[in-house]
């Protein structure tokens, strides 16, 4: 989150509190046995795959069978991921459960262009070479059924294990990169990841699993997906329960400035945290669906204790705590007028609660405490017209948010007179509304033409337009040529605009970020399960928003300050096999220039290249997925000094045994970092270290029971 502390006290320095850390620490690259033994893997991998596959009659399968999976976000209606106007990725709920990823951030890091980073409290992602240390993912739009879920105060797309959903309960994860403003306004700068969720199913199933994890820790979690036959019309029931505790462990910091100082005022002689990054982390789900009818509640809830002295904080102190809480309540209806339109609407209840509690030690007072309290509450909507003629698709809409609570509170454990400050409680609700309009022309059966414009209004902000234009050519059967152009933007939040107080300064005259995207696509799809997409693009972006200090006496402010421009390519391979192994790979390239700010030059890789995949062994009783990430050399800059970090290598394996001597258990192993890299991710100024050590390698268990 972004969070509104106050002056840190005469042992900490002044620094941005929107600023935080991706990574850093020089290390080495893999020996070079270990290089050959991935190669060899792989290879092997590939090969086994190429010989099992050809026992299969691919010509059996269709193309749609294979690889066409429909996709709704790029358009708000479902299509063909060809004729949708994005380089559209998707993750099924079979890939995320046979690799055992556990948050949003480990799924979308095997897709082309995606990094991320982390500072012991949350999670921030970059794409396409721009990332803003604890940016808190404001330029990503997180959509759960394509209900916003960025939270009203901070605008913040949580994707760690912050995130609100245990990935359980997902049917696929949709990521539709590039400008998105067009259809769902605000954020929607890099990308828009929409969430499907899961619906209740026939299979009438429960499944207990008890985990335990060096990572994320241990707990349980219980799903129960059923179909109901109510007053002679099925009723689609799914529920999901998930608690989970973390205990703390020791950790060493870095200290190049001898800032790390603890709750008596001496620097730790060894950096070392002890028993902390300890958290609990609890999540639930309920989705009814009925006809056209569909009911969904998610809550979350979780608290952390960070061990990277997280906004300046004292050192190995374990009251440094953040508390994050949501609910988030949907009802929607999707009804046919008439054969060819539709009516869609939705209303949504969301509540966003964060609490933090920050350790200082002040030369006068001695040791206190600066506490976070704010909460969100937001009503919304969207009312949307669907039509279809026979080469022709209109959707059109409104969306319409009101905040019922937006509350920022800071305060301290001391009178705030005796630090020279005051208390802040500030509650500045906003209301919100968009219109939109899509229009698809088949203008003859290789040409589709897709136009979209959205108008967006906020009070106290001016009204943001968002063209656009998708020209889509369907060269042969096998081959998709896509032109892309657009425009989105991302509104100041209300932390960055209207928070007052101490060394803070309020902004009201702060104006939205904006993207230009242009775009081009080609892609090339098989009967043999392949799909191949390149991917050319250039992004320019203006107004970018940052803390400054004004007049250098340690008076914060927001301002649009920054612009940049970045261009770069992207290839995506994928393969699916009829026996269910499926496999993909990428390479990302990147170039930037920046003008005001070092946006894209800071945890910018020049390059990203991953591969990742997953087959069934031995007649389904073994299935393995691993992955590989390889992240390009990079620097960033940290208090004054610049810090390169070089190449960075992750490998992951996942072992699930889907069928063990009792009917219904199952089991899973799963081990990250698994050549044990020492890594570790690049500090902002707010922190007192200048890197962010990363665990090494962890093995998680999961053993589940199915009744």
């Amino acid at each position: 989150m972004q969070h509104s502390h106050m002056n840190p006290g005469d042992y900490t320095t002044q620094a941005c509190p929107q600023q935080r850390g991706r990574n850093a620490r020089a290390f080495k690259l893999l020996p070079g046995k270990r290089w050959v033994l991935c190669l060899v893997l792989s290879g092997l991998f590939l090969a086994a795959r190429g010989s099992r596959a050809a026992e299969v009659d691919l010509a059996d399968l269709s193309l749609e069978q294979l690889l066409e999976v429909k996709v709704v976000s790029a358009s708000k209606f479902a299509q063909r991921g060809r004729d949708a106007p994005s380089a559209v990725q998707v993750i099924g709920r079979e890939e995320i459960r046979r690799h055992g990823w556990r948050t949003l951030t480990e799924a979308l890091n095997t897709l082309p262009g995606l990094y991320a980073s982390n500072d012991k409290a949350y999670d921030f992602q970059g794409a396409r070479g721009f990332q803003i240390t604890g940016d808190y993912n404001t330029r990503f739009l997180l959509l759960v059924d394509g209900q916003r879920n960025n939270d009203n105060i901070f605008q913040s797309a949580m994707t760690g294990s912050e995130g609100w959903l245990d990935l359980s309960t997902i049917e696929r994860i949709e990521y539709i990169p590039g400008a998105g403003s067009a259809l769902y306004g605000s954020n929607a700068m890099f990308g828009v990841i929409n969430v499907i969720t899961r619906q209740g199913d026939g299979t009438g199933q429960n499944e207990l699993a008890a985990r335990r994890s060096g990572l994320y820790g241990n707990g349980v979690n219980l799903v129960s997906s059923h179909i109901l036959q109510v007053a002679e019309q099925d009723t689609r029931v799914f529920l999901q329960y998930s608690s989970e505790h973390k205990t703390g462990r020791d950790l060493a910091y870095s200290d190049p400035l001898g800032q790390l100082v603890r709750a008596d005022g001496s620097v730790s002689p060894d950096g070392v945290a002890h028993g902390l990054d300890s958290a609990r982390n609890q999540h639930l789900m309920a989705r009814v669906d009925r006809g056209e009818w569909s009911v969904r509640l998610i809550s979350h809830e979780r608290t952390q204790h960070p061990s990277a002295a997280n906004y300046l904080t004292l050192f190995d102190d374990p009251s440094l705590t953040v508390f994050d809480r949501g609910t988030q309540l949907s009802a929607s209806v999707d009804h046919a007028l008439s054969e060819n339109s539709r009516l869609y609407a939705r209303v949504g209840y969301s509540d966003f609660i964060y609490r933090g509690v920050y350790p200082y030690l002040d030369a006068g007072i001695g040791y206190y405490r600066n506490l976070d309290d704010v909460q969100g509450r937001v009503l919304d909507g969207e009312l949307r017209y669907q039509w279809q003629g026979e080469s022709h698709r209109l959707v059109t809409g409104i969306e319409l948010s009101r905040d019922l609570l937006a509350r920022q509170k800071n305060f301290n454990s001391v009178p705030a007179a005796s630090l020279g400050t005051v208390d802040v409680g500030i509650n500045t609700p906003i209301t919100r509304s968009g219109l939109f309009v899509q229009d698809a022309w088949q203008l003859d059966p290789a040409w589709l033409l897709s136009l979209g414009l959205r108008m967006d209004s906020a009070s106290g902000q001016q009204t943001s337009t968002s063209p656009r234009l998708a020209v889509i050519w369907q060269a042969a059967p096998d081959w998709t040529v896509k032109f892309l152009a657009g425009r989105a933007y991302r509104s100041p939040n209300a932390y960055e605009g209207q928070f007052s107080g101490g060394y803070y300064m309020n902004n009201p005259n702060l104006m939205a970020e904006t993207i230009r995207s242009v775009e081009g696509v080609v892609e090339w799809r098989s009967s043999q399960g392949s799909r191949w997409q390149f991917s050319l693009y250039q992004n320019q972006l203006d107004k970018l928003i940052q803390q400054v200090d004004v007049d250098g006496t340690g008076s914060l402010q927001f301002r649009n300050i920054g612009n940049a421009r970045i261009h770069g390519a992207e290839l995506g391979l994928e393969q699916k096999y009829s026996d269910g192994a499926q496999w993909r790979a990428s390479l990302a390239l990147n170039r930037g220039s920046t003008d005001g700010v070092n946006a894209s030059a800071d945890n910018s890789p020049a390059w990203i290249a991953k591969t990742s995949g997953s087959a069934p062994l031995f007649g389904d009783a073994l299935v393995l997925a691993g992955e590989l990430q390889l992240i390009g050399p990079h620097d960033y800059l940290w208090n004054a000094a610049r810090y390169s970090v070089p190449t960075e290598v992750l490998a992951n394996l996942t072992a699930s045994f889907p069928k063990l001597l009792v009917k219904g258990l199952s089991a899973q192993l799963r081990v990250s970092n698994l050549f044990d890299r020492a890594m570790a991710q690049p500090a902002s100024p707010e922190l007192p270290s200048a890197n962010v050590p990363q665990p090494g390698r962890e093995l998680s268990a999961t053993l589940s029971y199915a009744f």
